[in-house]
């Protein structure tokens, strides 16, 4: 399964599976669903950031807060433990850390600010090569710890290999546990105005539910031409949907597919079905 960069041409590819990993309804368009399964993630191509600078922009919906909840990355294709990762720790802070030699220790620079869970953020990280800057939802937040401003290439000299959503094995190792959408790498630090501006345009942005994931309600009828008094037999089928209400002539909740006989039918009668998801909406 493929992702698609819109700008730059830097097209992805989804690898590993599982159940909770797949497209689903995001907070600009549609986003990326992720259940935490380790492995699971978007490949990039390897090598394909550059430079000292940089800006990393994504809207995230974290559904569990671990240790592993891993947004961005970048491993060496060379040293299984020289690697950098932007994530959120298991207390919610935005972390970006990093381990720059083979016998070196892990460095950390944290924002002060604690996410919740089910709930939708935009999160900025800008390296200028001097200090890290993080903003949530347009307001930047302290950084703490090993503010040393380094970029992904400018970490090593090595060539990385870059994931969305995990990192490639090595001393860090994890996947999202969420939703991640509209990610944005910009080869220089967005000045905060920018973020302001890029926050307030993605957050006027409405969702999308992928086609193949939106519920759908399939109803039919046994008789299009019912004589007084006579009956006729409801049928329906969804697909994608956890409920289903009916409403008009007939009311209340029903299964997500079955039928149901009205019988000595004496008038006009309309029936409505509406089916949904808590996740996608309803149809």
């Amino acid at each position: 399964r493929s992702v698609n960069d819109s700008v730059g041409g830097q097209n992805a590819v989804m690898t590993g599976s599982s159940t909770g990993f797949g497209w689903a309804s995001g907070k600009v368009g549609t986003a990326v669903g992720m259940d935490g399964t380790v492995d699971t993630g978007v490949a990039l191509p390897d090598g394909f950031l550059s430079g000292s600078q940089g800006t990393i922009s994504l809207w995230l919906d974290a559904q569990a807060m671990t240790y592993q909840n891993v947004i961005f990355s970048g491993k060496s294709t060379s040293d299984n433990n020289i690697y950098a990762a932007f994530l959120v720790d298991s207390d919610g802070r935005p972390t970006f850390q990093y381990r720059d030699s083979t016998n070196g220790n892990d460095n950390k620079a944290q924002g002060a600010a604690l996410l919740n869970k089910n709930e939708w953020y935009n999160l900025v990280l800008t390296a200028d090569a001097k200090g890290y800057h993080m903003y949530v939802n347009g307001e930047e937040v302290v950084v703490a710890g090993s503010n040393s401003g380094r970029w992904f290439p400018d970490i090593t000299n090595q060539k990385l290999s870059y994931r969305i959503g995990t990192i490639a094995a090595g001393p860090l190792s994890g996947s999202w546990n969420g939703y991640l959408d509209d990610v944005r790498i910009y080869a220089r630090p967005l000045t905060s105005v920018e973020v302001k501006e890029l926050y307030t345009t993605t957050n006027e942005a409405h969702s999308t539910v992928p086609a193949m994931v939106a519920p759908k309600v399939t109803l039919t009828i046994s008789n299009d031409h019912i004589p007084f008094g006579g009956a006729v037999n409801l049928m329906w089928k969804s697909v994608n949907a956890d409920t289903c209400a009916a409403s008009g002539s007939w009311n209340g909740a029903v299964a997500t597919t079955g039928s149901v006989m009205f019988e000595k039918l004496a008038g006009d009668s309309s029936y409505t079905l509406t089916c949904g998801n808590a996740k996608y909406g309803t149809d």
